[in-house]
This record gives C-alpha cells, sequence and structure tokens, in this order.
C-alpha cells in the first residue's frame, strides 16, 4: 500500500503547530513581568591563572581567613617543611584543588582535575607538545630532577602556572600556579624541598 507524500509532511506539521500553541501569550496591553529578578547565571568553566582561582588568590588569601570563610579543609602543617600548611578546598571545589601556604600567606595551588582549565585551555591530561602549541612562545618546557619535564608559563612577576607531565606518562598529570619557587621546589629538588 502506497502512502502520499501529503500525509508525512502533514504530521509533523500538526505537531509543530499544538506545540506553538503551547506558548503562553501576552494579552495586548498587560504590563511585562519585572526583571528585577536575579538574572540566571551562566554556567562558567572554572579557570585557573598563575594567581590562583575563584577566591584563592596566590599571595593574598590567607590561610585563616579562607578557614574562617569555610574555603578549606583538613588543614596540615608540613612534615618535613616547618612554616608550610597544606589544605584542600570546599564547595564548588571540593576534591578538585589542594593548597600550599607559607605561613599564613597563600603560595601555591594544585590541580589534577581535567576539568580546570587556563585560560588558554591548556589542562591535566594534555601532552607538553599540545601545550607548546596553544601557548606559543610564551612557555617552555623545563627539566628537574630525575628527567622530569614541565611546561611553565610565567604569569607576571614570580607567579607561573606548570604543567607536570607523569613520572611514566607523556600526559600532564598535575597542573599548579603560584609562586615560582613553590610551585617548581619538589620538581627541582625533589620530594622533601622547601
Amino acid at each position: 500500500m502506497h502512502r502520499s507524500t501529503r500525509r508525512r509532511v502533514a504530521g509533523p506539521g500538526l505537531l509543530l503547530a499544538g506545540l506553538l500553541v503551547l506558548v503562553p501569550v501576552v494579552p495586548t496591553g498587560a504590563a511585562a513581568a519585572p526583571t528585577t529578578g536575579p538574572a540566571r547565571a551562566a554556567v562558567t568553566r572554572p579557570v585557573l591563572t598563575a594567581d590562583g582561582i575563584g577566591p584563592y588568590r596566590i599571595g593574598i588569601s590567607t590561610r585563616t581567613g579562607l578557614v574562617a570563610a569555610g574555603l578549606v579543609t583538613n588543614v596540615e602543617e608540613a612534615q618535613t617543611c616547618a612554616g608550610y600548611y597544606y589544605a584542600g578546598a570546599t564547595g564548588r571545589y571540593a576534591g578538585s584543588l589542594l593548597f600550599t601556604f607559607e605561613g599564613n600567606r597563600l603560595v601555591q595551588v594544585i590541580t589534577t582535575d581535567p576539568a580546570i582549565r587556563s585560560r588558554s585551555g591548556g589542562r591535566v591530561g594534555m601532552t607538553l607538545a599540545e601545550l607548546e602549541r596553544r601557548y606559543g612562545p610564551r612557555g617552555a618546557v623545563e627539566y628537574g630532577k630525575w628527567t622530569l619535564r614541565a611546561y611553565v608559563v610565567p604569569g607576571g612577576g614570580d607567579r607561573i602556572i606548570a604543567f607536570f607531565e607523569g613520572f611514566s606518562s607523556e600526559y600532564v598529570h598535575q597542573v599548579s600556579s603560584g609562586e615560582r619557587d613553590r610551585v617548581l621546589a619538589s620538581f627541582i629538588g625533589g620530594d622533601d624541598q622547601c
């Protein structure tokens, strides 16, 4: 049995017409709804810069201030480096960020979360070659202890973002931002370097 083409086209047309009827219509002369309510916030991807991320600002945020605001958890003093403290994030960044404080001052932000990216799109899971293509002459490959490599991008002053390769992988396994000496301390001198 052969069906006409006209009938097939009419089905979707009727469906679309039915959907259009469901759209609410404001009567002529009616007042528009007020727009003073909160605007729908656009979902933004977290962006890590050499100066930090979100409320976690390198050199500005303090350990005591972040604890008081409920923005860090599990604060512990470093066992091998007197005066250094480590902590984790809460809220939106819980499980995604780790912090290093020198005394009370935030000096490093660390992530292994591929959802957190730099402004140029650098992230965990990329290769150093991919980062070189993204950053061009702004960054450079640096070599650490045990022939480890990192792609380092200056961020102004003593601040950097460093993308660290894994021990047995060509893929970035960690991204750190903050003060250059702190970010590269273990990379250059080994695990016990302050």
